[in-house]
Parts: structure tokens; C-alpha cells; sequence
């Protein structure tokens, strides 16, 4: 993990990554950066307009990097950085685009509960796992996704009641 490295390797690692998830987000998947929190991106999809199966892009979006991390480890390898493996979690629901900060400093951002929630599913998403909150369960299986039948249950214990992940491998 980068909890154990210093901030110079996690950079380099960063900068040897970054370069193919963003395009995988924003290019391939039609997602919007939010930002790049430390090792971690935050994104959107859908705004600022719905294309109707937004959830389900961000599903694949998280399947493509999951693989383009996977298919990495020979570049890990030759400079000399440890084999990543990603965690992600994700949401789904209404949040507000919105320019918040001061004159020192401002930003743009998405903020509600939605971006909350989803950031806890990526807290506690394991390597190689798509965790996704009981409301995006619930709005897949809801919209007949073509996706859904790719959702299993998780541990209530350790992620609470009606969260999932998904079986990515198999997109």
C-alpha cells in the first residue's frame, strides 16, 4: 500500500498511473474528475448532463482501471514500484456542482450525501474489490441495469446491510 511509502515513490507511482485512469474516466467512460485526493481520485458521472446509465458507466469505468492496473505490473516491475492493486467504492444519487472556498482559495466540487456515502464504500473497499452503497444496489436492480445480475451481497458486518460489490471481472 502508499501508507508505507515515501512521498517521492508514491508520486512516481502516481505519476505512472494517473495518466491511464483519468483517460479511462474521462475519455472512454465519459466520467468528470472531481479531484485527486493523495492516492485516490474522486469522479463523477453524469453531469452535468445524465445519459441515463450513469451508474452503469461508472461500474465499467471501475472495471477498465481495475484491469489497467492488473495489466501494469511489468512497468511496476522495471521501476522498481510495488504492484497496486485499487480498491474502489462508489454511490449513486443527486449532488450539487458548486464553486465553495474563499478569496485565499477556491475550488470547484461536487458535494452531498451521495459523495459521502461513496467515499466511505472507498474506505472500506479491499484491493481488487468494487464496493458500491445500498442506494446504487438498489437504483441498479431497479433500473433492470444490464449490469445487475453482477452484484453480490457483502458481510453486513464488516460493510453494513445492503451494500455490494461487484463481480467486475466478468464485465
Amino acid at each position: 500500500t502508499t501508507a508505507d511509502m515515501p512521498p517521492e515513490r508514491i508520486v512516481q507511482l502516481l505519476d505512472t498511473i494517473l495518466p491511464e485512469l483519468l483517460n479511462i474516466i474521462i475519455e472512454k467512460r465519459g466520467g468528470m474528475v472531481d479531484k485527486i485526493l493523495g492516492d485516490g481520485v474522486m469522479a463523477a458521472f453524469g453531469h452535468p448532463y445524465s445519459g441515463g446509465a450513469d451508474l452503469d458507466q461508472a461500474i465499467r469505468a471501475a472495471a477498465d482501471m481495475q484491469v489497467a492496473i492488473g495489466g501494469m505490473g511489468s512497468v511496476f516491475d522495471r521501476l522498481g514500484l510495488p504492484r497496486l492493486r485499487l480498491g474502489i467504492g462508489m454511490n449513486y444519487g443527486k449532488v450539487l456542482a458548486c464553486h465553495i472556498g474563499s478569496k485565499q482559495h477556491s475550488e470547484n466540487t461536487f458535494i452531498g450525501s451521495a459523495v459521502n456515502m461513496a467515499a466511505k464504500m472507498e474506505d472500506i473497499a479491499l484491493a481488487n474489490e468494487v464496493v458500491i452503497a445500498a442506494h446504487a444496489s438498489e437504483h441498479l436492480r431497479t433500473s433492470e441495469s444490464p449490469i445487475a445480475h453482477l452484484l453480490e451481497p457483502v458481510d453486513s458486518t464488516r460493510y453494513g446491510s445492503g451494500h455490494a460489490k461487484v463481480r467486475w471481472q466478468e464485465l
